[in-house]
């Protein structure tokens, strides 16, 4: 509250105010100074003139009043006609020398949770939109950010937009098929232009096929130009980071009849399941058994079946056409199996109405784990994050998926994309050792050329190497933490079974990126390639290759700054 009191005082809020009451008071102060010698009418004029520099000593007295008044008064006109010049060209005189800024195309609820991250760490911000009025945009100006009022897909908007000078630029937008638009046009304006400074663009996309075309387009093909694409979807990365903070699944202890159900299968319900049944599969190599509800549950199953069918064959799926405020104590153990949930995440309904499905399943399940998540900018998902009406933080946990991934730092992910980077180079040079070259390993190359699926693949194994050290119950901590470091080279059993779980989750995950095996070469056109095959089956080769990713971890949690202990500890 305090910073917010602050920030209603700033200048720039009361300027005119400021500045029309200094007028009135040097007004005041011009009239008093000329009434001895004049009438009120002689002296409301001659002030008037003060204002305009036409005032001429015309032999009357020249007192304090006066003198403050005729340097005043041409001051206030003067301040206030650069103001309003200023005002009327600020824009564009903003864009002529603007450079190292973040450029957002389009507004959505995710890109407006990033503009205000954005502007909340001072990072200087265009945002092309030319349907402003769904959205507050009043406090742009004052936060410093520029709108330039046009479609985002524009090529003049883009170039004025200086995209050829941004660090970054962002585009959020719910239509995957206009962020694919945008960035297409991006790619046109650049053109064959070559630059060691190359422009990052983070597309979202979410459809996976899709997706899958995109990849393929010359725009990953040819990556020595100055356009850096790169293919991101929020809602996998708000389920990661997710299953990432709640380790739920990951130990080999337990029940048998664990089960996790999904309520509603939209977006957010779907990546949840995804990303829940790779995790598992990885980590135990069995099936996750879940149970879906939905309005159209038969419908949204048969639908991710046909979307996912790598990811659908992890699964042990059962369903029920529930709609959610239908949902008590009666149909749930008549409709649903009666297992053991380990973990429920409600992404259905209205705001509201998931508050209320989750306080109905904390009083039937006192023992689950619940999830409520919030996937719009909402006034409920903020007071329920202010506040404390689920004190039981431990067991009920909502999740605001925008918050969490639409920031600059988590889009971006600095930490995860170099750490991807020295896995790749620690790859190629393993395989170098071994006598391969790139005749023989089309993707034994720099970083820069490597293409985008295989650039999103390093990122994953970073992105799960936490997880991969939890399943065997290690964490990883900061250097100078008090615990001491587990040096888990030392177990030669230990490294062998993170090499078969690290096998599973890449070929769980090339399988869901639309490859398949085939005898032979690896061949990218067609998606195929020799070693998609169960660790026991591979080559040793293939599984010399697993044991040395399991062994570079230690020295690229390192190289981060931090170090591996156990979980216990």
């Amino acid at each position: 509250m305090e910073k917010e009191n602050k920030k209603k005082w700033k200048f720039g809020n009361y300027e005119w105010h400021i500045v029309g009451g200094v007028a009135i008071l040097t007004f005041i102060i011009g009239v008093q100074g000329f009434l001895p010698d004049r009438d009120l009418f002689d002296s409301v004029y001659l002030t008037i003139q003060l204002f305009l520099m036409q005032y001429g000593d015309n032999g009357g007295t020249i007192n304090i009043n006066i003198q403050v008044a005729r340097f005043v008064a041409p001051l206030i006109v003067a301040y206030a006609t650069i103001k309003s010049v200023y005002s009327l060209f600020q824009k564009d005189l903003g864009l002529i020398f603007i450079k190292d800024h973040v450029v957002i195309c389009g507004l959505s609820d995710e890109s407006m949770k990033l503009l205000n991250d954005l502007m909340s760490r001072k990072i200087k911000t265009v945002l092309i939109e030319n349907s402003s009025v769904k959205h507050n945009l009043m406090n742009l100006k004052t936060e410093g950010a520029l709108l330039i009022n046009a479609n985002p897909s524009d090529i003049p908007a883009l170039s004025k937009a200086k995209v050829g000078r941004a660090k970054a630029v962002f585009l959020l937008n719910e239509k995957d098929e206009f962020n694919i638009e945008i960035v297409s046009n991006i790619y046109k304006l650049f053109g064959e232009e070559k630059s060691d400074k190359r422009v990052l663009c983070y597309v979202h996309i979410y459809d996976p096929v899709l997706e899958r075309i995109f990849k393929a387009h010359k725009i990953f093909r040819e990556p020595s130009d100055k356009l850096y694409a790169r293919v991101g979807n929020i809602y996998k990365r708000g389920s990661e980071i997710l299953i990432n903070d709640y380790f739920l699944t990951g130990k080999n202890s337990g029940s048998q009849n664990e089960r996790i159900m999904i309520i509603g299968m939209g977006r957010t319900g779907k990546s949840i399941l995804i990303q829940s049944a790779l995790f598992y599969h990885s980590s135990r190599g069995e099936k996750l058994k879940a149970t879906i509800i939905d309005r159209y549950a038969s419908a949204s199953v048969n639908r991710f079946k046909n979307e996912y069918p790598s990811v659908f064959k992890l699964l042990d799926l059962d369903y029920s056409e529930l709609e959610m405020g239908k949902l008590d104590d009666d149909n749930f153990y008549s409709k649903l199996p009666g297992e053991n949930y380990k973990a429920i995440y409600c992404c259905a309904g209205e705001d509201i109405l998931r508050i209320s499905v989750i306080e109905k399943l904390n009083t039937i399940l006192p023992e689950t784990r619940l999830f409520v998540t919030f996937e719009k900018n909402s006034d409920v998902s903020k007071l329920i994050n202010e506040g404390d009406i689920f004190k039981n933080e431990d067991r009920i946990i909502t999740f605001d998926l925008l918050e969490k991934t639409c920031k600059y730092n988590v889009l971006i992910n600095e930490e995860i994309e170099n750490l991807a980077i020295r896995i790749h180079e620690k790859f190629c040079d393993y395989l170098r050792g071994m006598g391969e070259t790139q005749e023989s390993k089309p993707f034994l190359v720099n970083w820069d050329l490597l293409g985008e699926e295989f650039r999103e693949a390093n990122r994953n194994q970073a992105f799960h190497m936490k997880l991969k050290l939890e399943t065997f119950g290690f964490r990883i901590v900061p250097l100078d933490s008090p615990e001491p470091a587990v040096n888990i080279l030392k177990n030669e059993e230990l490294i062998e079974k993170m090499a078969r779980a690290e096998h599973r989750r890449w070929v769980d995950e090339i399988l869901l990126n639309g490859w398949r095996y085939a005898q032979g070469e690896m061949d990218e056109k067609k998606k195929t390639r020799p070693d998609i095959l169960p660790y026991d089956v591979t080559s040793e080769e293939i599984r010399n290759i697993n044991r040395q990713m399991v062994c570079n971890i230690p020295q690229h949690i390192e190289n981060m700054g931090k170090k591996i202990v156990r979980a216990g500890e």
